[in-house]
């Protein structure tokens, strides 16, 4: 699996500079149903079956706005208790829970623990909490436009509010509350996408969403219809990242929903580069989808988009792209057992990379200097396994040593145990290339560095898959050697890898799982070794 090439930065690997990425292959947003309308900005109206709330002034302290706690939650319906002896509310509806403690940010929402941006406060003796929390519990946004009054985004039927702009709260029909605000100019914007692009590239995928989420709040498809399209692409290639670490499943079906939204605009106005440039991430992410699946018909979706994608990218005009397309396409066509093609594709793509390595040196451009020295240590590798090469192992590992130059620890913790997990692999397959033991104790080493990085809270995807690939290397030292000890540890890598694979998420990993304990237990009984007398 491949991390994401960046367009728009120093050093840029293409000679073309586009706002979007391109993503190489290395391996929930809720966009509202917009309804735009004009709301004239005259008196506060509001002309829908409205809530009775009196006395519901809002109180600016320090910077925050504040909305009286009591007053809100009664009109939509909520129980309110004051506890006097720890000067706490606690706010319910049916099943709902909401707890709050004077003096504190601390909030539990059905005792799930979460933060306020302020504390909780009393002004006269009545409890005020910031307007952000009840407008995310229960809000939809209605953004103010200086030049046009008022634009509506929201998933709900408010066609019939009408207000004056401001720092207005307007409960309506249903109990929606609508916060009123003024958008982002379009200098803040940029900065605002700029930040989020910085976040995507050092792996913050979860806290870029954030922030092209909060862009999306502020534009309009009609209104910066480029812009748009741009941060919809973008924000594919956050889930698509962030499917390499959880929810891989649902991660890269949103980043397909993204991706084929914003191809539409780009294939309408005929921009062929940002067209191509997501038809590549989306033959990506249909691979992804392939690979947790196990659904093959979505590589020939994959195999269709990248031969789409090179009719712009050749090699004469953008030898980079068409390099790390040949690459990707060369995965898909391996998976679909159609060797010759994807030897094809690899041997295009290392020539261009090679002579790249000239140009993209060490001490000019590190993290490309890295990136490309492990597509040629990945791509050397595959081709040897399919044919012999003159590169020996100890000449494919020089590639992977020049990246982990780079790519260390502390510079870049997961590339560095993408890195040791893939000699991790490589190992255990030049083990079964040559019958070499040595091969299977290189492999745990490297597998055991890379384990370190791998959480089941914050990575369960990657920490399922190296459990699993290090089960499998556990099932070869108990063949290799008629060792108990070695059937023991693959099952309990087996097992830890199916506390994230499941039927519904992750299909083909699960069946895999399976199918290697079964196996396992045939090992057990042909080798008559006796687990529990161990």
């Amino acid at each position: 699996m491949l991390s994401a090439l960046k367009r728009n930065n120093d050093g840029d690997l293409m000679k073309n500079k586009y706002f979007i990425y391109v993503v190489s292959l290395i391996i929930t947003v809720f966009l509202f149903n917009s309804s735009s309308m004009t709301v004239y900005s005259e008196n506060i109206r509001i002309t829908v079956d409205s809530l009775n709330i009196k006395n519901a002034k809002p109180e600016m302290i320090n910077g925050t706005i504040y909305l009286p706690l009591r007053n809100i939650f009664e009109a939509l319906g909520w129980d309110v208790r004051w506890n006097p002896n720890e000067k706490s509310v606690t706010c319910s509806l049916n099943n709902r829970e909401m707890y709050f403690k004077l003096g504190s940010k601390d909030i539990y929402i059905d005792k799930v623990f979460d933060l306020m941006d302020s504390p909780l406060i009393l002004i006269k003796n009545k409890s005020y909490i910031p307007k952000k929390i009840i407008t995310e519990q229960f809000g939809v946004k209605v953004r103010w436009d200086k030049k046009n009054n008022i634009i509506i985004t929201s998933d709900k039927d408010t066609t019939s509010i009408t207000v004056n702009g401001g720092n207005n709260i307007v409960i309506v029909g249903e109990g929606i509350i609508v916060n009123i605000f003024e958008p982002y100019g379009e200098n803040t914007i940029n900065d605002m996408i700029s930040l989020s692009n910085r976040l995507l590239s050092l792996n913050n995928a979860e806290e870029a969403l954030k922030k092209y989420k909060k862009v999306l709040d502020n534009i309009s498809k009609d209104e910066m219809p480029d812009i748009y399209a741009q941060v919809l692409n973008n924000m594919a290639n956050a889930y698509s990242k962030l499917s390499e670490y959880k929810h891989t499943k649902n991660n890269i079906n949103n980043a397909i929903k993204f991706y084929e939204e914003a191809i539409l605009y780009y294939k309408h106005i005929e921009d062929i580069a940002n067209y191509s440039i997501i038809l590549n991430n989306l033959g990506n992410a249909y691979r992804i989808l392939y690979d947790v699946t196990g659904d093959k018909s979505l590589l020939n979706k994959s195999i269709d988009l990248y031969n789409e994608s090179l009719k712009f990218y050749t090699l004469s005009d953008y030898p980079m792209d068409y390099a790390l397309i040949q690459y990707n396409m060369a995965q898909s066509y391996s998976d679909v057992d159609n060797f010759d093609l994807s030897v094809d594709c690899l041997l295009e793509a290392k020539e261009v990379l090679t002579k790249a390595l000239e140009d993209y040196t060490i001490e000019k451009s590190p993290t490309y200097n890295a990136l490309i020295n492990y597509y040629l240590g990945s791509i050397n590798f595959t081709l040897q396994c399919i044919y012999p090469l003159k590169e020996t192992s100890n000449d494919i590992q020089s590639y992977f040593d020049e990246a982990l130059k780079v790519w260390t620890a502390e510079s870049f913790p997961m590339n560095y145990a993408k890195v040791h997990q893939y000699l991790g692999f490589m190992n255990m397959k030049s083990y079964e290339n040559s019958n070499k033991k040595e091969y299977l104790y290189t492999a745990k080493e490297e597998y055991d560095e890379a384990s370190k990085f791998y959480s089941l809270d914050r990575s369960p995807y990657k920490y399922a898959q190296i459990n699993f690939e290090m089960g499998n290397l556990e099932t070869l030292l108990a063949k290799n050697s008629n060792n108990g000890k070695a059937v023991l540890n693959a099952i309990s890598y087996y097992e830890k890898s199916l506390k994230v694979f499941n039927i519904d998420e992750y299909p083909k990993y699960y069946k895999s799982v399976l199918s290697a304990m079964e196996k396992l237990n045939d090992l057990k009984k042909d080798q008559l070794i006796k687990v529990k007398s161990l």
